[in-house]
């Protein structure tokens, strides 16, 4: 089956909720067995989108511990945190950050760069060597 990503403006735009209503549209019509939401809009609004359309396997994923988040998205992500099939972490400090119902504990990615290799050439990176 082809995998099928789709876009939609800020929140703070017009035509977001005109998106919003599409992506419903969307997913209604297609019904694919899986949507994976990424990123704190999408956390939010794709996680409601995919549950009116009925898609039984909802996936976000986080990537940071949502300090730069607003108090508004990040109550609506812990409480649709119940809706989802699975949340995948990029680390355990990500991980713990993340409260969820204990049938739906978090993932941790466990595929990482090990950075100790790369450190020499990242300092000398980083040191002007190379510019």
């Amino acid at each position: 089956k082809k995998i099928r990503s789709m876009s939609m403006p800020s929140i703070r735009k017009p035509l977001f909720w005109k998106g919003f209503f599409d992506l419903i549209r969307i997913l209604k019509m297609t019904q694919p067995d899986i949507v994976h939401t990424y990123l704190n809009t999408a956390n939010v609004f794709g996680v409601i989108a995919s549950k009116i359309a009925g898609i039984p396997r909802i996936i976000t994923s986080r990537r940071d511990m949502g300090h730069f988040r607003s108090k508004r998205i990040a109550l609506l992500e812990r409480i649709l945190n119940n809706w989802t099939t699975k949340i995948i972490c990029v680390s355990n400090a990500v991980k713990k950050s993340v409260i969820v119902s204990l049938e739906n504990q978090p993932r941790m990615l466990q595929k990482g760069v090990e950075v100790l290799p790369w450190r020499m050439f990242i300092e000398r990176l980083w040191s002007g060597e190379f510019c």
